[in-house]
């Protein structure tokens, strides 16, 4: 029977990509922020990237150039709606995660991949845990009061904000502004009452 040519390293790396990326999707990302929509995007984002930088890093290619494409899917933007810093975050490690699980050849061990990952997981769980403490949570709203969005009125703003929304509102950041429907998208860090 003809070999299929797949090295074991390609697939014990690959088998550690995939479980880190579900770590982080389901773990941290999805427990963290159960409002997030990009689990899907994610996953692909990372075994695609993975497959590309195992595929570049067998192939002669300088490091510039190789740097120059995973730049590129940095600089992506989904054009159908701005990303939140946090998601943002996440999309870097994913594509962090996928690189160096992906070019790690013969000179790094699988123990030292895990160390690497590990020490990612436990670095992201850990923050994501500290922000989210004592049930803090980020909103995303679409917010109808325009009057109340000027700087000197924020005070109002963040009391309309608590009554509406049943919490203690501690940030607001203000996004996009609809003139046309008279709405405004806002980020709100909030925490429960109590």
């Amino acid at each position: 029977m003809p070999s299929l040519g797949i090295s074991t390293d390609l697939l014990l790396h690959l088998g550690l990509d995939l479980v880190v990326a579900a770590i982080l999707i389901k773990g941290i990302y999805l427990r963290f922020r159960p409002q997030g929509d990009a689990p899907f995007t994610f996953a692909m984002l990372n075994l695609v990237t993975f497959c590309l930088a195992s595929m570049l890093s067998k192939v002669s290619i300088d490091l510039g150039v190789s740097l120059g494409l995973f730049a590129i899917f940095g600089i992506l933007r989904y054009r159908t709606r701005a990303l939140d810093i946090g998601d943002l975050t996440y999309v870097f490690i994913m594509i962090g995660v996928a690189v160096i699980n992906g070019v790690a050849g013969e000179n790094s061990s699988l123990a030292e991949l895990a160390i690497l990952n590990g020490l990612i997981l436990l670095v992201a769980g850990t923050l994501e845990y500290a922000t989210h403490r004592g049930g803090r949570q980020t909103l995303s709203l679409r917010y109808d009061r325009m009057e109340l969005l000027a700087p000197e009125r924020r005070v109002e703003l963040m009391a309309d904000l608590d009554e509406r929304l049943g919490m203690n509102c501690e940030q607001v950041r203000v996004g996009r502004v609809d003139l046309l429907m008279s709405t405004a998208e806002l980020v709100v860090t909030a925490k429960p009452r109590g």
